[in-house]
């Protein structure tokens, strides 16, 4: 859908029951439609604007915008999100094959058309797989017309390893690059985690992901923790290689109660589930050697303590995988 070209439009969208937008004919609505979520609570004119993206401006309407703050009115939004469909040929490693046009398919990009190498290298900066413009087409070469482009999958021109692979006419072809990681898109690593009992306990969870950022997160410490409490995270890629491999440590911490100590307070576990990969293990049968306990074809991994120890374990994983949505789910259970 989106916002219409012609007729009226609103800025905000209604909901229904369930609190999902009705018709993504507004701006707010268009804006959730390219990047579901990430407008639900926005209640101001500001906040939509900082939440859009430059390519999916219409220039008939939006004039030119070298950044978000060009747009100052809700005019300027007609025809958003604007993306071509267009059928473009595909090879992910091998220019030569993408101009063979050994597969094609349809595709939505900002520009009418890609016919040229001048064109790619000037005007089409984004290639998406659907007209809402997400997700963005997968990473590798696209042709069309007689030339082609390098797509990485968030951007052209640039590869897994940072070498510019310049866009060309295909009589200039034969150039290969490397195949993308088949682990982890480009975007952030989620993981949710959960807690139960005591309102007063705190863990901590150090993650050291190969190609992330290292992230602390320290969960517990809260009233609502009495009855569950979950807490997603998001952790963006470092320039380092996205390999799927690293490990996740967890540690409890000093309570707030009366005893202020680290010990647990009773017997529990903690598990860790990935989206694919392995839970790694060096073979023996129980978490008494220092490695988890492992289920579901070792994509679960488990350490368990009892009433009065401290605890700081590590899981260590290797190939994992990014699913719609998750890539982990993290659960400590004490008490």
């Amino acid at each position: 859908m989106g916002v219409p070209i012609s007729n009226p439009f609103t800025i905000f969208e209604e909901k229904d029951s369930n609190g999902n937008f009705i018709s993504n004919t507004s701006i707010q609505g268009a804006i959730n439609e390219a990047n579901p979520g990430s407008v639900n609570n926005d209640t101001k004119f500001s906040e939509l604007i900082a939440a859009s993206t430059l390519h999916s401006f219409n220039p008939a309407f939006s004039g030119t915008l070298n950044t978000l703050s060009d747009v100052t009115k809700a005019s300027q939004y007609r025809g958003y999100p604007y993306l071509s469909q267009v059928t473009i040929c595909y090879h992910q490693t091998s220019s030569t094959s993408a101009c063979g046009c050994g597969t094609s398919g349809t595709y939505y990009i900002d520009t009418t058309s890609l016919q040229a190498a001048n064109n790619f290298s000037n005007g089409t900066t984004v290639i998406s797989a659907n007209t809402s413009g997400s997700p963005l087409a997968p990473a590798g070469f696209y042709s069309a017309g007689g030339a082609f482009l390098y797509w990485n999958g968030t951007s052209q021109g640039t590869d897994i390893n940072g070498n510019t692979v310049n866009a060309a006419d295909c009589s200039n072809s034969g150039v290969t690059v490397p195949a993308p990681s088949s682990w982890f898109g480009s975007g952030n690593l989620i993981g949710h985690f959960g807690t139960t009992d005591f309102a007063t306990l705190n863990w901590k969870v150090n993650l050291q992901i190969d190609g992330y950022m290292q992230k602390n997160v320290t969960i517990g410490g809260t009233s609502q923790c009495i009855n569950g409490c979950a807490y997603n995270s998001q952790s963006r890629p470092n320039n380092n290689t996205i390999t799927g491999s690293g490990s996740i440590t967890v540690t409890r911490l000093a309570d707030s109660s009366s005893n202020s100590n680290n010990q647990v307070n009773d017997d529990g576990d903690v598990v860790l589930t990935v989206s694919g990969g392995t839970i790694s293990h060096n073979g023996g049968t129980s978490d008494t050697d220092g490695n988890p306990i492992r289920t579901l074809n070792n994509t679960r991994g488990v350490y368990t303590f009892d009433q009065g120890e401290t605890f700081s374990k590590t899981f260590n994983f290797t190939n994992l995988k990014v699913a719609d949505g998750d890539t982990f789910q993290l659960d400590i259970i004490e008490g």
